[in-house]
């Protein structure tokens, strides 16, 4: 076991260190054409994945179980525990030292790519675990006992059709109970050295861990198994199974969790930090630094962000005054705002708004078939987030099929029914969650195809969400965007996701008050106080996640333009946004390698 100071030194060393590498294997990729792969190269890398894979599995088994390993299915371990971070400090200093090692400047682009990108998520991961976060365990939106929530629903990767499945799920949530020990130990650890949450977040992540986990089994999400039995099982079958889930979730879960729910309503939430910022923990400035290093994709320091945000909010702000004048009148824009947030309508039925998405979806499917491939590409279903996880969840939520091998998308589009949505964010939120944004660039990952083992270990946010942001600019394509409600819709998207530059960096690296971050998105988007409340709250609990949009947005955008400028005429929008969709969910860094790569190819004798 290594002691802190150790562990520190090593993990600051081999982030410089692949810091300093990056530059030459980004000039490896740069000065290869169409190199022939190297099959001992091949060979040795697949080899270094399978068995990376398989030693971080042993870790994220919930990770193995996304990635279809059944043998996976019954286990759980503790991630925010010492010993899975020093096993996994350990773990991933190993790798990026081998993938170092097998390196070649001779590589053809795809392997010297899959090893960048390789390196660079090794590289990063061991950067992150400089920072406690795992002394705040719970988290508002896709924290741990959300993800065993969603795997209880008998629709995701978890597996629900045979006894054994049954049993493996079973033996999973045994162990799971362990996690809401450490996480009492983890908070009383962070408690006595200062490193603790905001009391805004404390209280309602105690709330939605307590919604999750109410008194009564049948009111719970881990109750859809046994709601779902298969009807082949037998009647001694469907006994024991609802017998034995019933027994770990009242003896074994239910006591872990009250004890972690007690802990904080009587004594962490009573005097843990009332500031908001993460700056204002120890260490805290450094921290936020790093998350938005890793949420960006960018070297752009807060300052630098912040006032990015500030500038496209005042050119997106003055286009949708603009707008509202033809329809309200030459009024201050804080006025234009208010009256919109009255006068715009609402869907007045669950009902009437999912057939209205499904409806709009089909439609602009359809239609962007001209610059996106899209074929075999299915549309997902559109339902309504599940009552238990709706109060913390944002208007919509896009979720993948984590396993297509079965051949049946499940791929969900999920609307919120606890938030009032208004119809002006229809094409926007389709064209960002479903085609051409999330849907298909998740569609089309190799992640969850299983043309590549690699791919999906690992994802980048930024280049996720980014993309997302970027399809939002497709309406002309599409069909929408017709009326000056929908196009309110999209400026008012677009100055959502500037305003988050803004708020978040003002937050944490600025130390705002809530209500000046508050008070700033309500002046200059028209989102309601009640939405603009739920924002801010994500912002302070997820510092810098939110920075990834619109960072990543813009450099979707500037590489387009490079593209654009560098080959004219033989420029071909779809051969594009299928090279840039080709390797999966990459780092943000490496696109631009990517878009040089596609310039080469499809230049003459390849020559850009």
């Amino acid at each position: 076991m290594y002691s802190s100071q150790t562990q520190e030194a090593l993990i600051i060393a081999l982030a410089r260190t692949i810091r300093s590498l990056t530059p030459a294997l980004s000039l490896s990729i740069l000065s290869t054409n169409v190199a022939h792969s190297d099959t001992r190269f091949a060979e040795a890398f697949d080899d270094l994945v399978e068995s990376y894979q398989n030693e971080i599995f042993e870790l994220r088994p919930l990770d193995a179980t996304y990635a279809g390993k059944p043998e996976f299915n019954n286990k759980f371990e503790i991630g925010i525990s010492p010993e899975v971070r020093q096993r996994t400090i350990v773990l991933e200093s190993k790798y990026l030292k081998e993938v170092g090692a097998i390196m070649d400047s001779n590589l053809s682009f795809e392997d010297s790519f899959r090893a960048q990108e390789f390196a660079f998520y090794r590289s990063r991961g061991l950067e992150g675990l400089n920072y406690p976060d795992h002394l705040m365990p719970l988290q508002l939106f896709f924290g741990v006992p959300q993800e065993l929530a969603h795997l209880a629903s008998t629709t995701d990767a978890q597996p629900f059709s045979t006894v054994d499945d049954y049993i493996d799920w079973a033996e999973r949530l045994r162990l799971s109970a362990s996690w809401y020990e450490q996480a009492t130990a983890n908070y009383k650890l962070g408690l006595g050295s200062g490193i603790t949450q905001p009391q805004i977040v404390a209280v309602k992540v105690t709330e939605a861990l307590e919604s999750i986990f109410p008194n009564d089994f049948v009111d719970s999400p881990f109750y859809m198994p046994i709601l779902n039995l298969p009807a082949d099982f037998s009647l001694s079958d469907r006994e024991l199974i609802t017998d034995l889930y019933a027994e770990i979730y009242n003896d074994v879960l239910m006591p872990a969790v009250n004890n972690l729910t007690t802990y904080l309503r009587t004594t962490y939430i009573k005097q843990t930090r009332t500031s908001i910022g993460l700056s204002e923990v120890d260490g805290g400035v450094g921290w936020y630094t790093f998350l938005v290093a890793a949420s960006t994709g960018t070297q752009l320091s807060p300052q630098e962000i912040h006032d990015i945000g500030l500038s496209e909010v005042k050119r997106l702000t003055s286009e949708m005054s603009a707008l509202l004048a033809a329809q309200y009148g030459e009024l201050q824009f804080i006025e234009q705002i208010s009256i919109a947030r009255e006068r715009l309508p609402f869907y007045k039925t669950e009902k009437g708004m999912i057939d209205d998405y499904r409806v709009a979806m089909a439609k602009y499917y359809e239609n962007l078939a001209s610059v996106f491939v899209l074929e075999h590409i299915s549309l997902p279903n559109v339902s309504l987030i599940p009552a238990q996880f709706s109060s913390t969840a944002p208007a919509a939520v896009y979720r993948p099929d984590f396993d297509r091998s079965d051949g049946v998308d499940t791929a969900a589009f999920y609307l919120n029914p606890s938030i009032s949505l208004p119809i002006h964010q229809r094409d926007s939120l389709i064209l960002h969650e479903t085609i051409p944004g999330h849907h298909l660039q998740s569609s089309t990952d190799p992640a969850w195809s299983g043309d590549d083992q690699y791919y999906g270990l690992e994802s980048s946010v930024a280049f996720t969400e980014g993309w997302a942001m970027y399809a939002e600019g497709f309406g002309k394509e599409a069909g929408a965007y017709n009326s000056w409600e929908q196009n309110f819709g999209r400026l008012e998207s677009l100055a959502f996701r500037a305003v988050r530059l803004v708020v978040d960096t003002g937050i944490h690296s600025k130390k705002w008050s809530y209500s000046k971050a508050v008070n700033y998105m309500l002046e200059n988007t028209a989102l309601s106080k009640e939405d603009v409340e739920n924002e801010v709250l994500r912002y302070i609990a997820d510092p810098a996640q939110a920075l990834s949009y619109y960072m990543g947005m813009m450099e979707f955008q500037a590489q387009r333009r490079r593209a654009t400028d560098a080959l004219g005429k033989r420029f071909d929008i779809k051969s594009f946004h299928s090279d840039l969709l080709k390797y999966g969910n990459v780092p943000l860094p490496l696109v631009s390698d990517i878009v040089h790569h596609h310039i080469v190819t499809s230049s003459p004798a390849g020559n850009p």
